[in-house]
């Protein structure tokens, strides 16, 4: 009898044990707070399964966590948490209202990626889907930037202080409107300047044309950028560039530039040639070369009109 006793107290303990278990792989994996001082997550590609690298989203899910996305009904604008009656946004709704913004398009154009965490907050008292944004790498998928999406709203998570603020309230940098593909088609040049004087380039006789233009590959458009260079001036002197690549920066122009998001290099390798430029406004770009004259070396800027 007490050895009977004893295997129904094991049994209980067992059915108990892992009861927890499944409990404790059931919490939502926090969000890093400011004071870790770490980079964003890495999600390992062996744990979730290979991302197609050619996508911009992603469905798959940290730590090897069951997948949250109902399957039944992708085209669903909302679904229930948990029998509760509480609806949060499909995964599918909530990377379609992240592509909608200016400010994720921009992300997604220089190749960042979305993926769904499987995750849920209630921000502000909306249930909210977490998708973040990052960059997609052989082995693992790295999480930079977190977007909470309800039905309603979008959220983004703001990591110094450790809050979520609703997209748009939040400080804007100015240059982010701008993407690479504003700067396809040509430009010239109407105004330079050297160590504070600025001149016209028609007064001048200077003519110079840049012009952006987007690789194909098999027919099929990508986000990469050539470009060509034309400069003649009323001397003679003429400079002539072709199929310069165009390598995205994230750093200023220069110190006070209106684009304070990101410039761009344009290189030609076999000639040792190196531009700097960014895109100031709509139609205003401003080009930055550093020359030698009669032995002394300075730097001049260029601002080009579309045209």
């Amino acid at each position: 009898m007490k050895q009977c006793w004893i295997g129904i107290l094991l049994a209980l303990l067992l059915i108990f044990s892992l009861t927890a278990c499944k409990d404790a792989n059931n919490v939502a994996q926090p969000l890093p707070t400011a004071g870790s001082g770490g980079k964003l997550p890495e999600i390992s590609k062996t744990e979730t399964g290979d991302m197609n690298r050619d996508s911009s989203e992603s469905s798959a899910v940290p730590d090897g966590k069951p997948d949250m996305i109902p399957p039944s009904d992708k085209e669903a604008a909302a679904v229930s948490v948990s029998g509760s009656g509480a609806e949060y946004p499909a995964s599918e709704q909530a990377f379609e209202r992240l592509r909608e913004t200016e400010i994720v398009r921009y992300y997604l154009e220089l190749g960042m990626v979305m993926l769904d965490t499987g995750l849920q907050e209630t921000v502000n008292g909306q249930n909210c889907r977490i998708i973040s944004l990052g960059t997609d790498h052989e082995t693992h998928f790295v999480q930079e930037i977190y977007y909470a999406v309800s039905c309603d709203t979008i959220y983004t998570y703001d990591q110094i202080n450790d809050e979520w603020l609703e997209l748009g309230s939040e400080p804007s940098i100015p240059g982010a409107e701008f993407a690479m593909s504003d700067l396809e088609g040509s430009w010239q040049m109407v105004e330079g300047e050297v160590e504070g004087w600025r001149y016209s380039a028609a007064d001048e006789g200077i003519v110079s044309t840049l012009c952006f233009t987007r690789i194909y590959d098999s027919n099929i458009p990508t986000t990469d950028l050539t470009a060509d260079f034309d400069r003649m001036d009323e001397n003679g002197n003429e400079a002539h560039e072709r199929n310069m690549e165009v390598k995205f920066l994230d750093e200023l122009l220069y110190y006070g530039c209106p684009n304070e998001a990101w410039s761009v290099q344009l290189l030609c390798e076999e000639e040792g040639v190196s531009y700097f430029a960014a895109i100031t406004d709509p139609d205003t770009l401003e080009l930055y070369f550093s020359f030698e004259k009669n032995g002394n070396s300075g730097a001049s800027l260029a601002y080009y009109r579309r045209i």
